[in-house]
This record gives C-alpha cells, structure tokens and sequence, in this order.
C-alpha cells in the first residue's frame, strides 16, 4: 500500500501531481487531491472561480460556486440588482429567490397592496390569504368581523372564532342542551 502523497499505478507508488491552489485528500478514489476554495478542477488544474460583483463564495461542489447577495439574481454570470414592488422585498429561501411583502401588505400580482383591517381584527400570516383575522370573541363574515352570542351554559372555543357547550351539554343548533 502507498503512504500518503503517493497512488498504486501497474504495482508501484507514483507521486501525485498536485496543481497550485490544490491539496492532498484521502486517495483512494478520485485524483488525490481537490481544490482550495474559491477554485475549481478544471483538465488538472485549479482555475479561479470568478466571483461578480454583488456575489459571494459558497461551500458547494455544485453549481458556479458562487451565489448573488440579497437583493440581487444570478443572470448568466453576473449578479443583476431587483427591483422589488414598493412595500416588498426579496429574499433567499431554500427555492431560491423568493419575493415577499412587508408585514401589513399581501402580494397581488406583482404589486404589493395594504391589507385593509376590519374593526375587530388584527395582521396575521396564518389566515389563509386574507392576511387577518378576529379577535377573540368575533368570527369572520366575509370581509367583517362580527361578535357572535354565546349561549347558557357555552363558552368561548379554544380557537377564540366560535363557542363550546360546557360539560355536560351537547350543542344542538345554536343552543346547549342537557345529554
């Protein structure tokens, strides 16, 4: 078995050739060795990766082994700047550049629009696309918010939109009746 530095050819040890910008790695597949950061293989050498402006290195194997800074797109081999909607943004998520509305606006087509708040309601990611939704002790009414009644012997649901008969009432229509 060859020691490091050096690879089995026809049952004797060669030294491995290694390029500038190159380092020794475990040898047994492969060539011996790979290249520093920021240069790539390329016929048995290390070559330059060219970084634009507006972009930074990566860690990756894969892809150019570069990516664009926030607010910028990988175009072919340069980093072009966005241009968000007013009251929107860019930012990086794991399908790439994906374009977002500041809190209190939602995306309609490429505008960012103001979400308009009825009385009794307040901002929410998680309301299904409208972008709000009732405070506790009201439920949503198309574009409203509307207090609901609570009946004898009911309380507030967990969720604060609705109401819940007490144990051990049973609802039936909009009343809680005994078992």
């Amino acid at each position: 078995k060859c020691i490091r530095g050096y690879q089995e050819v026809a049952n004797s040890c060669v030294a491995i050739v290694v390029p500038a910008h190159a380092y020794l790695t475990h040898q047994s597949f492969g060539t011996g060795w790979d290249c520093a950061r920021g240069y790539r293989a390329d016929n048995n050498l290390c070559v330059a990766l060219a970084v634009p402006k507006n972009g930074y290195l990566t860690d990756g194997t894969y892809g150019a082994g570069w990516d664009c800074e926030r607010g910028f797109k990988a175009i072919g081999n340069k980093c072009v700047a966005l241009k968000p909607a007013a009251n929107g943004y860019y930012a990086h998520s794991s399908l790439g550049i994906e374009w977002r509305c500041d809190h209190g606006y939602q995306a309609v087509e490429e505008t960012c629009v103001a979400i308009k708040l009825p009385a009794h309601a307040f901002l929410s990611e998680f309301a299904n696309g409208v972008g709000w939704e009732c405070a506790r002790g009201y439920a949503r009414t198309e574009d409203t918010c509307t207090a609901f009644t609570i009946p004898s012997n009911a309380r507030i649901d967990y969720s604060g939109n609705g109401w819940a008969c007490n144990q051990p009432y049973r609802r039936n229509n909009n009343r809680c009746v005994s078992p």
